[in-house]
């Protein structure tokens, strides 16, 4: 969300000016901070975005001339977004290693991280509801691996009925 957008000046009038940078962008770890510790202000904060994820998911898949076209929605089902795409592949890993993952990409503690879990769906809930799992357990050239397996498998007509982690 950058200045000028819509969903910026939404979380401005939502969330105040405390949410900004000296540089007038919206600071992601205080705006993170202030909704996962509050569950209202965390579903405040999804109205205002999802609508416009949304939109911008079909604009880009009108746009898209491929026949196969990804989005990467970390929030799919709990958006109930999960009705607007024929396939859910769902990236899965153990749970310490997701939590692990998060301190480390987004440079929040231990239970920064947990709190972000706990507001999702669990992953369990969400390998039940996709129909694919992909593992990624090991680097990202083993995902990339399954991935493209995956894609080569749906161009060919010869896809598994499901992959499911071990």
């Amino acid at each position: 969300m950058q200045p000028g957008q819509i969903g910026y000046q939404r979380c401005i009038e939502a969330f105040g000016s405390e949410i900004l940078t000296d540089q007038g962008q919206i600071d992601r770890a205080a705006l993170a901070a202030l909704v996962f510790q509050a569950e209202d202000l965390r579903l405040k904060l999804e109205a205002i975005t999802h609508p416009l994820i949304l939109d911008e998911l079909n604009r880009q898949a009108q746009a898209c001339e491929q026949p196969l076209w990804f989005a990467e929605v970390p929030l799919v089902f709990e958006a109930g977004m999960d009705n607007q795409f024929d396939e859910i592949i769902t990236v899965s890993a153990p749970l310490e290693m997701i939590l692990q993952r998060l301190q480390e990409g987004r440079g929040i503690s231990r239970a920064q991280a947990e709190l972000r879990l706990a507001a999702q769906m669990s992953q369990e809930e969400k390998i039940r509801r996709s129909t694919c799992v992909i593992v990624n357990d090991g680097n990202l050239e083993a995902m990339e691996r399954q991935i493209l397996k995956w894609i080569k498998e749906k161009q060919d007509g010869t896809e598994s009925e499901r992959r499911i982690p071990q």
